[in-house]
């Protein structure tokens, strides 16, 4: 089982990377190059969530803002798989120019619960950027023993400031104007 999970996971960070290297257009958005934005839509439901999030959320377009500024390519996933829990960010990967960050968030939320885990899983991933010796899973543990503490497994962190992100996103959208039908 661990094997299977392996493969995919480099299934889809190899798929990550050549999107990345090949420099086109995002499968999402054809006018959006690869060199306009480090964060990256898997799909348009993604797209649509992030577009309706930096809407209804400084906090969120703070955070997108961050990553746009880091080395690190951040891929973002709205996904029905269910061992996600209700969002997952990991480390798929680093090159000599740029390290790749997975993020995924359940599409089995509501609107605004998404939000409040899109806001928590990009503060993981600024945490990354700011780590700039993070580049495998071992380095990633170690930089989360420093800034955080370690949950159930050996591969899953929390950070206080992902938390407190979480809190702020929601108040945030609680008191947003941003049109509904945009998402």
């Amino acid at each position: 089982m661990a094997t299977a999970k392996r493969s995919v996971g480099y299934v889809v960070a190899s798929t990550m990377v050549a999107a990345w290297m090949l420099g086109g257009p995002t499968p999402v958005m054809a006018t959006q190059f690869a060199s306009e934005t480090r964060v990256r839509t898997m799909s348009i439901s993604a797209a649509r969530l992030l577009a309706y999030g930096k809407c209804r959320s400084t906090t969120i377009r703070a955070l997108v803002a961050a990553l746009d500024r880091s080395d690190v390519i951040f891929f973002f996933e709205v996904s029905l798989d269910p061992s996600i829990g209700q969002g997952r960010t990991s480390l798929v990967g680093a090159s000599t120019v740029a390290r790749f960050v997975h993020t995924q968030i359940s599409a089995r939320l509501s609107p605004d619960r998404q939000l409040e885990i899109a806001g928590h899983e990009l503060r993981h991933a600024t945490e990354i950027a700011g780590m700039p010796d993070v580049r495998d899973q071992k380095s990633l543990r170690e930089g989360y023993v420093k800034i955080g503490w370690q949950l159930a497994t050996a591969h899953d962190h929390e950070t206080g400031a992902a938390r407190e992100t979480e809190r702020q996103v929601k108040r945030e959208i609680a008191g947003s104007s941003c049109p509904a039908e945009m998402f």
